[in-house]
């Protein structure tokens, strides 16, 4: 895929958000984009990222989690920055989210120091960290170990262990990708991972 990749840069709150949900539009660019951070459940939350012209795929790859509305939450923002408290948990989302012809990439920092694991069958070794990944699915017969990628099965699933704690990043689409958890370097921006999307609008579980 063509990397042509449009920065959504001024973002106005929108009237769809709630007490446990911040929701933003962006303005003023070439299209308008959708950004929705939401807490689902403790400990779990979910990211989307969608214009007219990058909406969710169809057919997610898990169904959609019923929402715990008991929980208590809170919300605040201001001019630069917002953040969600939910279950003990405070949640300040970057909106490191930018469209990339017609998918969308989520770009992050890269703990260097920190255990990188998931992705579905992937050769060896276990630890990702400065390694690039294609998400998709092959008939690999006799595949080399240390080399061979795509394998069999994909799952755009990756997890971050360090000695503060665990975190996941799941997306729900099926559609073709790359994952870099740091084999891309920057000068301007330091350490970083990216998540590429072929397709379609992002949705994304933590």
């Amino acid at each position: 895929m063509p990397q042509r990749e449009f920065v959504p840069k001024k973002y106005e709150l929108s009237k769809d958000g709630n007490k446990s949900t911040l929701a933003l539009r962006s303005v003023g660019g070439k299209q308008s984009f959708d950004f929705t951070f939401e807490a689902v459940r403790p400990n779990l939350f979910r990211v989307r990222f969608t214009s007219d012209a990058h909406p969710l795929p169809p057919y997610p790859s898990v169904p959609e989690p019923t929402k715990d509305d008991s929980l208590s939450s809170s919300f605040t923002a201001d001019d630069a920055s917002a953040a969600t408290e939910i279950g003990g948990v405070t949640a300040t989302p970057g909106r490191s989210y930018v469209a990339d012809s017609g998918g969308v990439s989520h770009y992050s920092v890269l703990d260097r120091e920190a255990l990188h694991v998931g992705r579905g069958e992937k050769p060896a070794p276990m630890d990702l960290t400065n390694r690039n990944f294609s998400l998709s699915a092959s008939d690999t017969f006799g595949y080399d170990v240390y080399r061979t990628d795509p394998l069999y099965k994909h799952i755009p699933l990756l997890i971050k262990a360090s000695s503060e704690g665990v975190v996941a990043i799941f997306s729900s689409s099926y559609s073709r990708g790359t994952w870099s958890v740091g084999s891309e370097l920057d000068g301007l921006y330091g350490a970083y991972k990216v998540y590429r999307q072929d397709y379609g609008g992002l949705e994304e579980y933590f």
